[in-house]
């Protein structure tokens, strides 16, 4: 019983610190999570990211969910030890901008990660990314590395291996 209060406290924990400690007000695009998403993140929290800014502070990933409608699927080239395409999704609430990008370090079939996720959009009302922050831009476009991209359509992870070169 004194296990079960423990695991019903630490998921109610859980759930609060998602919302609150996002910064971000809880609305309807929420709703896209299930408890088992949560329970993801509460597992995954115990560690730190792997995928993080070269920073000595400590960087979990986190829950954010979006309108399908303020999003945009691209793709952008970057220098990392070599020019890489990488495919990444482009959010804009309201006045801010956040790109959401797949992480550099693997060689990715842009046009299958793409196909997938406008797959997971297409139809939906709301998207959700299980993600790290990375670092701001100077523009002040917030980039952050996705693990999990989730809509009411299905889920991408970036641990399934279909999806590399």
């Amino acid at each position: 019983m004194r296990r079960n209060l423990g695991k019903i406290f630490a998921s109610s924990l859980c759930l609060a610190l998602c919302f609150a400690g996002i910064g971000l007000y809880f609305h309807r695009h929420y709703f896209t999570l299930s408890w088992s998403d949560f329970m993801f993140a509460w597992e995954d929290n115990k560690h730190v990211a792997l995928s993080r800014p070269e920073t000595d502070e400590e960087y979990y990933n986190r829950w954010l969910c979006f309108s399908v409608h303020d999003s945009r699927i691209s793709d952008a080239i970057i220098e990392y030890n070599s020019i890489r395409k990488v495919p990444l999704i482009e959010v804009r609430p309201g006045n801010k901008t956040l790109q959401f990008n797949v992480d550099p370090e693997i060689t990715w079939d842009v046009d299958a990660v793409q196909e997938r996720w406008r797959a997971l959009v297409y139809g939906q009302d709301s998207i959700c990314f299980f993600s790290v922050y990375s670092e701001t831009d100077p523009d002040g476009t917030e980039v952050r590395y996705i693990r999990r991209l989730k809509s009411s359509a299905g889920i991408w992870d970036k641990l399934e291996k279909s999806y590399r070169k």
